[in-house]
């Protein structure tokens, strides 16, 4: 599976608020969330970098950071399991990194949670158990 990661562009904005809506219905979230998200993803935009993983031209992936801090890892639920999302937090650490940064910080569900951890974040911080504040030095 050949994956590229690449800057967000101003076309792959329905497809990375498809990819989250999905998440946030396996999560059994409100519709009210559900329907802010559109909103919420366009608002966020010029404070935050975006990044997108793509198998050809399919987004498969999107995050972002602002500062030190990763915002929105989220997956198309069809290609859970394939750390694709490795890759795509190699490349905000990178950019992160470059921006002057020594700590990286986001917040995980408990089920990311154990990813994160594998790739080297520590929980510094656990506010309920679906929201872990994690934090990785680089």
């Amino acid at each position: 599976m050949q994956i590229s990661i690449e800057k967000f562009q101003n076309s792959d904005a329905q497809r990375c608020i498809d990819i989250r809506v999905h998440c946030l219905k396996e999560s059994n979230q409100t519709p009210k969330k559900i329907q802010r998200i559109s909103e919420y993803f366009f608002s966020s935009l010029p404070e935050r970098t975006y990044f997108v993983a793509k198998q050809g031209d399919l987004i498969v992936w999107r995050g972002c950071y602002k500062g030190n801090k990763i915002y929105g890892l989220f997956i198309d639920p069809i290609y859970q399991g394939q750390w694709i999302w490795a890759i795509l937090l190699d490349t905000l650490e990178s950019e992160i990194k470059k921006l002057g940064y020594t700590e990286i910080s986001l917040k995980a569900n408990a089920r990311a949670k154990i990813f994160y951890e594998r790739h080297g974040f520590i929980c510094t911080q656990t506010e309920t158990p679906n929201k872990n504040l994690m934090k990785k030095n680089i």
